[in-house]
Parts: structure tokens; sequence; C-alpha cells
């Protein structure tokens, strides 16, 4: 698994107390890339993951639990990165 075209976001805290924090594209496995999912914290300080919605209106993917927090852990780490980067520079 791979993030690919991490944006960090800057942006406040909703009205419910949730805070986007990045997008980015996910490469599942090679030849299969997630685009467009999100990375926000909710008002209780979780981090969580949701894929881009369909035209439904429903999401396009799903991760379990595991996979869930290693690609929250990959994202925060990246992030962190970019941060260190650009203090470097």
């Amino acid at each position: 698994m791979r993030i690919l075209n991490l944006r960090p976001l800057d942006r406040p805290p909703s009205a419910r107390g949730t805070q986007p924090l990045a997008r980015f594209d996910l490469e599942a496995a090679p030849g299969l890339v997630l685009f467009g999912m999100l990375l926000s914290r909710d008002a209780s300080g979780a981090d969580r993951v949701f894929a881009a919605m369909n035209e439904s209106g429903r999401p396009a993917a799903s991760l379990d639990p595991g996979a869930r927090a290693t690609v929250i852990a990959m994202v925060r780490r990246q992030m962190q990165d970019v941060r260190n980067d650009k203090r470097a520079a």
C-alpha cells in the first residue's frame, strides 16, 4: 500500500467538530488506486478515513479496521514528513 498525491488541508473544524486534515490517493495494490480519499479528525479527536463518494452518494470504497489503521498511520507519517520538509526549506 502507498499514499499518493497527499494534499494537506488547512480548514477549521465544522460546526459538528469534524476537521478535514488531508486528501490523498491510495494505491491499495499495484494497479489499484483509490482517488480522493479523506483523512479527518472527529470531535472526540479520533482520526477517520473516508473514500470519495460515488454518483449515488455512497462511499466508493470501504476499508476494514486494520487497513484503516494502517492508512491513517501512513498518511499521518507522510504529513509529518511534509511539515518537516517545509521547516527545512
